[in-house]
Order: C-alpha cells, then sequence, then structure tokens
C-alpha cells in the first residue's frame, strides 16, 4: 500500500477516534455534574426524612425538586416518552404535587415558575397537551400580576400578603418562555407546534410571534382566521432549518395540506423550504380547506 495513503488513513482514523472521545467526554461531565448535585439533594431529602427534622421543611421541599427525576428530561439524559419516566411522572403528580402547583415547599406555600418551567418540558415531549396548557396557565395567573406585569416566585394559598409583587428578571424570564414554548418548541429535531395552544384560541382570534430567534437562525409564525373559517398556519424561516425533520402538532388538532405524513399528528419537514404553510381545524369538526407549501428561492 502508498505509505502516503496509509498515512492518511490512520490520520482520519486518530481524528474519528478523538472526535467520539471529546463527544463521549463532554456528555459524560454533563451526566455527572447533574447527577451528582441530584443525589447530593437526595442525599438531603434522606436525612431529613430519617431524623424527622421539622424545621427543614421549606429547604427540603427545594432539595425534593432538585432530586426528581424531571432535570433528566430537561437535559435529554432521559427520554419524556419512556415507561420508566411515565411512573415518575404519575408518582410526582399524585405524592408531590397539589393540584396544578408542581413546586411546592409546604402545605400552604408554593414555589411559582421552577416546577411549571421544567414540567412544560416534559409535557410537551411526551404529548401531554392539555398538562402543558395547564402548566403555563398556572404560572400565569399565579406568578403574574395581570396590570403591571409583576412576578412572585413564592406563594401562599392562604396568605395573599406572604411574598410582595416585584420586578424579577429570572421569574419574567421563565414566563416570557413558557409563552413561546407553548406555540414553538424544538424536540431534538422535531419542530413542536402550538403544543400549548388550544385550538379554539386560534379560531377566535388568530396568533402571531415573528422573529424568534434559534440556534441557527429565525422563525416567524402566523396563524390567521379566514373568512370561511379555515385556519392557515404559515411559518417563515430566514434559513432553511436542515437542523429539523419532522413538524408535530397536538392530536386536537387536525392538519390538512402536502405535508407528508409520519403518522398520526407527525409529518416530514420540507428541509429546502423556508417557507411552510397549510390548514388546521379542530379535529371534531371545521369543514376542510386547502393547504399549500412553497419555498423561497
Amino acid at each position: 500500500m502508498n505509505p502516503a495513503l496509509l498515512g492518511l488513513v490512520a490520520a482520519l482514523s486518530w481524528g474519528c477516534l478523538d472526535l467520539v472521545a471529546s463527544v463521549a467526554s463532554r456528555r459524560l461531565g454533563t451526566l455527572s455534574t447533574v447527577l451528582g448535585i441530584t443525589l447530593g439533594a437526595l442525599f438531603f431529602t434522606m436525612v431529613q426524612h430519617i431524623t424527622r427534622a421539622g424545621w427543614s421543611v421549606g429547604v427540603r421541599r427545594v432539595a425534593e425538586n432538585v432530586a426528581g427525576a424531571i432535570h433528566f428530561i430537561y437535559t435529554g439524559l432521559l427520554d419524556a416518552r419512556s415507561e420508566r419516566f411515565r411512573r415518575y411522572r404519575a408518582y410526582f403528580e399524585k405524592h408531590c404535587a397539589t393540584g396544578e402547583f408542581l413546586g411546592n415547599i409546604d402545605s400552604d406555600v408554593a414555589y411559582m415558575g421552577i416546577g411549571e418551567w421544567l414540567w412544560q418540558d416534559a409535557y410537551l415531549k411526551a404529548g401531554e397537551w392539555k398538562k402543558a396548557f395547564l402548566a403555563n396557565q398556572t404560572n400565569l395567573k399565579y406568578g403574574m400580576t395581570r396590570d403591571t406585569l409583576q412576578v412572585q416566585e413564592r406563594m401562599s394559598r392562604f396568605n395573599p400578603g406572604f411574598i410582595p409583587w416585584q420586578p424579577n428578571g429570572s421569574g419574567s424570564g421563565k414566563i416570557l418562555e413558557m409563552m413561546v414554548k407553548s406555540v414553538y418548541f424544538e424536540d431534538g429535531d422535531t419542530a413542536v407546534l402550538l403544543g400549548g395552544i388550544p385550538c379554539q384560541w386560534i379560531e377566535a382570534q388568530g396568533l402571531s410571534l415573528k422573529g424568534l430567534y434559534l440556534p441557527y437562525g429565525r422563525v416567524s409564525i402566523e396563524a390567521t382566521r379566514g373568512k370561511n373559517g379555515q385556519v392557515t398556519v404559515t411559518l417563515d424561516f430566514d434559513a432553511a432549518p436542515s437542523h429539523l425533520g419532522k413538524i408535530r402538532l397536538p392530536e386536537h388538532f387536525q392538519v390538512t395540506g402536502k405535508l407528508r405524513s409520519l403518522g398520526g399528528n407527525l409529518f416530514a419537514l420540507p428541509r429546502a423550504s423556508r417557507r411552510i404553510a397549510f390548514t388546521l381545524h379542530d379535529a371534531e369538526g371545521i369543514p376542510r380547506g386547502k393547504a399549500s407549501k412553497s419555498s423561497k428561492k
């Protein structure tokens, strides 16, 4: 064999091995960091229960939330659609949550924003559309004022003056992020559209989200209702979304158009297209209309 060719093959092989080792190392580092924090919080929670400590209820609830498997969903280390996580979700909703409040500190006080913010991701990935909607609406109703748009991160069910309303950057940021994810959310190579939006809202007044920044560009989403009752949804990317391969919508929408179905409400996303348009309606019955797909050259 030609020595130069042999050297090239050896160099490429070494480079590939080095790339695999680098990716594996970063993933292992992420896993170790999250696992270390989680196990530390779990150990603290176990000690408080073993000693039956009464003083630590407030901080213990925080540790219980940190120790939850929900963080593995947010970091992508656990599949929200797996049977293992489904069992954890059922346990959490039964024993840790109180109704729609997902970040309890004790029987009175709820930590607003954190639990709802994390669980919305899990619900959107798992296709639990109503729960994703409820998580966002709970945070909007109990975590923010409607007039001055100030937020609180702790809410008492019995004492309205427990924590004063205040300008809060992190709380406001979580609310804004949850509102955006209700309209557009990326789960790997899948764009989840309208995962936290009831069909009736769009039918009544339409929807617009313009210039949303993504890791690979920007996207604008418009949902408008025509005179014949059809709702047309248009996605405009400033560059072809090569990192995406699929579009997913909740089952309460019925989608018509030229999008290629992959089963259920999962559709193939034309990678070469910067504009995608289709019609949708409530699955229970507005007359279907035409849909179209066009590309910007």
